[in-house]
């Protein structure tokens, strides 16, 4: 009378429960192991970068980027597990990364200028500098701008593929 009632059988209801109870188990194993080795991945990545000669601010930036996509990929071997069709997810964000580089072409141009600026040192923090008309003390190097402080006290910020797409002149550079 019950099965006939609520439209279940109870044999296919015990079925159903140890399926999804095995499903969660190697949810939680995935979850674990992935946890684990991105954790092991973060502590090397850290040692490693004690030992180089990168700026601090390229350091970061290739530290975060290598976690972020490390949960990606486990996200995405999640959603594999659970049945869900990747191909479809991952063209969507084929189409949307192309709209937003397209949409932050200028931001994103600041931010690869911003790479190289750190990656090939035309200046350092406290060098004194002109660029594109503008002289001064640099202060900052961002991803996305570089600061200089004049003369005067004025604060200049530049964004970053003027300061990589022009002459930079460094006054303290040996």
């Amino acid at each position: 009378m019950d099965s006939l009632w609520t439209g279940f059988n109870p044999a296919e209801v015990e079925v159903l429960a140890v399926l999804a109870a095995e499903k969660l188990f190697f949810l939680a194993v995935i979850a674990v192991s992935a946890c684990l080795i991105i954790r092991v991945i973060d502590y090397l990545l850290g040692r490693f970068f004690d030992y180089t000669k990168l700026d601090n601010t390229l350091e970061r930036f290739i530290h975060k980027t290598t976690v972020m996509l490390l949960w990606l990929l486990t996200l995405g071997m999640v959603l594999v597990y659970l049945g869900v069709d990747v191909n479809a997810v991952v063209a969507s964000f084929g189409v949307g990364s192309f709209i937003i580089g397209f949409a932050l072409k200028d931001t994103l141009s600041n931010f690869a200028s911003g790479i190289m600026i750190l990656m090939n040192h035309p200046f350092r923090l406290g060098d004194e500098v002109s660029v594109s008309g503008n002289r001064g003390i640099v202060k900052a190097i961002n991803m996305s701008n570089t600061l200089l402080k004049d003369e005067k006290g004025n604060r200049i910020t530049l964004p970053n593929s003027i300061v990589w797409g022009n002459a930079i002149t460094n006054y303290k550079k040996q």
